[in-house]
């Protein structure tokens, strides 16, 4: 089928080369053109509906179904185009008895049932119609909007990314949301019938729908696609020797996880363009399948993969993914490209999640809001804009969010740090709060006492300072009143003894010459006072070591640095 041709819900049958096609009912009904075989044969230029306001034209044949045939066609009164539009539409042909066409009535009941969505493929009206050879009416049809093509199609034409494949699902998961909250199962989710018509990708054929009964299933009566069906449906019906599987009296019956499960059996055929198992006929994936012997594809993206593995978990029990609500929320986060989600997101402001070439157009989708519905417009003729579109979303937001991620992680890293160190700072105060209490004070009383020492040694210095002051005074005294002084020699007089100056005391002086001294001397005086200030020292730099844990040394070096401040500050 090529691209312009149209597919309108009518439960047509196309699979492409390399993929499995469900089988297709035995009809004995209709008739050999061009080689095709169809059920209801229209000639281009026919008028088919006999209500002047519900008249329509055929143009071109599109394809045949299990039971119908589609047509292209177009109002054929004014009256019609007054009521309905100028659009062309899809015609979907049934035939058979009037007691038949009463059932196939019904799928346009049903149809009408879920109508008002976006992503459901609207029915415009339905009719009754004979053709001229036949007096009784025997023709039922059903008058679709008009598709473009089906996913099978869009894939094959547009070849879209897993990103783009992403946002046109979510329009088909919403639309399954939309289905399920009116109460219906659909009971024939697959590639065929999900359609794309404009910007929108809808679902279709409704022929076996049904509404949910209290037991949480619908009976859709004899007709199945079972390449699609879950595994818990493995009790229904009765599996022949030839391998088929026959359906049960009262017909098969279906549930809306069910739905969920063919959805993501049609989404891994499309993505992967294989079935899950690796079977080659419908009955026999469907065995496969109830015996648990199929798989994800490994080349899909991990995000793809975890997806299918939470839809398609052999137990319906264990499935994650089992609403249309939740599996369209998980399609929205994947077509989100990830370097949109660290950048800022005004109100409302689009984000094109992908684009593709269609109808001779550009076809967008995008989203407004994170995890939001995914929208698609057409933006004009491929070109400058897709080119510039592609710069914007593969060159452009990539580095913004590059540098967004950037600022994201050193903002984290600070906060880790800052919440470090303040958990650090709460255990201090709130468990070792005792422990460093005594600690502090330890501190605190040990430079008391090595203050208290220092200046216990500095009084003993300054006491000796005094006795040596008193002493030299003494020793002049003594010297001026026994002994009358000679002439001294002029090189003696006055003469200092160097390195006798301890801590700043005054030298004595060298007697002239001829003067005696009693006892000692003076010579021996001063030398008993040095050993005594020195053992003095030196007792005081042990005592404080020693007390206080410190190296004698450094005691020493202490004392004398203050005596020789002290010693410099004494006028």
């Amino acid at each position: 089928m090529s691209s312009d041709m149209a597919v309108a819900g009518h439960g047509a049958r196309r699979d492409p080369p390399g993929r499995l096609a469900p089988a297709a009912p035995e009809v004995s009904t209709g008739a050999m053109l061009d080689g095709t075989l169809r059920h209801v044969v229209l000639t281009d230029g026919t008028v088919a509906g006999a209500e002047p306001d519900n008249c329509w034209r055929v143009l071109r044949y599109i394809d045949d179904g299990g039971f119908s045939s589609v047509y292209e066609i177009e109002p054929a009164t004014e009256a019609t185009q007054a009521r309905h539009g100028s659009a062309r539409r899809a015609l979907k042909c049934l035939w058979g008895t009037p007691e038949d066409l009463d059932v196939l009535a019904a799928e346009a009941d049903k149809t009408a049932a879920v109508e008002g969505h976006d992503n459901i493929l609207a029915l415009i009206t339905s009719f009754r119609f004979a053709l001229v050879a036949h007096t009784v009416p025997q023709y039922f049809g059903l008058v679709l909007e008009l598709a473009s093509e089906d996913l099978y199609d869009l894939g094959d034409r547009a070849a879209p990314s897993e990103r783009a494949w992403a946002a046109i699902f979510e329009g088909v998961a919403a639309g399954l949301e939309h289905i399920h909250a009116r109460r219906i199962v659909h009971g024939d989710i697959k590639p065929t019938n999900l359609l794309r018509v404009g910007p929108r990708c809808t679902i279709a054929d409704f022929g076996v729908s049904a509404a949910l009964e209290s037991t949480r299933s619908a009976s859709i009566g004899l007709a199945r696609t079972l390449a699609f069906w879950p595994p818990e449906t493995r009790n229904q019906g009765r599996l022949d020797e030839d391998g088929v599987r026959r359906p049960p009296v009262e017909g098969w019956r279906a549930t809306q996880m069910g739905d969920i499960w063919a959805l993501a059996v049609s989404m891994h055929r499309i993505l992967t363009g294989r079935h899950i198992t690796t079977a080659t006929t419908p009955e026999q994936q469907y065995e496969l399948v109830c015996a648990g012997r199929y798989a994800v594809d490994d080349r899909l993206s991990p995000g793809w993969r975890q997806l299918l593995m939470d839809c398609l978990v052999h137990d319906p029990a264990k499935r994650v993914v089992t609403t249309a609500a939740v599996l369209r929320h998980r399609l929205a986060e994947l077509a989100l490209p990830e370097d949109y989600r660290s950048v800022p997101w005004p109100d409302d402001g689009p984000r094109i999640v992908a684009v593709l070439p269609a109808d001779r157009q550009l076809l967008a989708f995008f989203q407004t809001k994170p995890n939001g519905r995914v929208q698609g417009a057409f933006v004009g003729t491929p070109g400058l804009l897709l080119d510039a579109t592609r710069h914007l979303t593969d060159v452009v937001v990539p580095a913004l969010a590059q540098q967004a991620r950037d600022g994201q992680r050193a903002a984290v890293r600070l906060a880790a740090e800052q919440e470090r160190l303040r958990a650090i700072e709460e255990r201090l105060a709130e468990e070792d709060s005792g422990a460093t209490q005594l600690v502090l004070e330890a501190e605190a009383e040990r430079t008391r006492q090595m203050s208290l020492a220092i200046a216990e040694v500095t009084r003993e210095r300054d006491r000796l300072r005094q006795q040596y002051g008193e002493l030299s005074r003494r020793l002049e005294q003594l010297e001026h009143s026994t002994v009358r002084p000679p002439l001294a020699h002029p090189a003696l007089t006055g003469v200092q003894l160097p390195g006798l100056a301890v801590a700043g005391l005054p030298a004595p002086r060298l007697a002239p010459p001829g003067r005696r001294r009693s006892g000692l001397g003076w010579f021996g005086q001063t030398l008993a006072v040095l050993v005594i200030l020195v053992m003095a020292l030196l007792l005081g730099m042990v005592t404080a070591g020693y007390a206080f844990h410190q190296n004698p040394f450094d005691v020493l070096g202490r004392v004398w640095d203050n005596v020789l401040m002290r010693s410099h500050q004494a006028p």
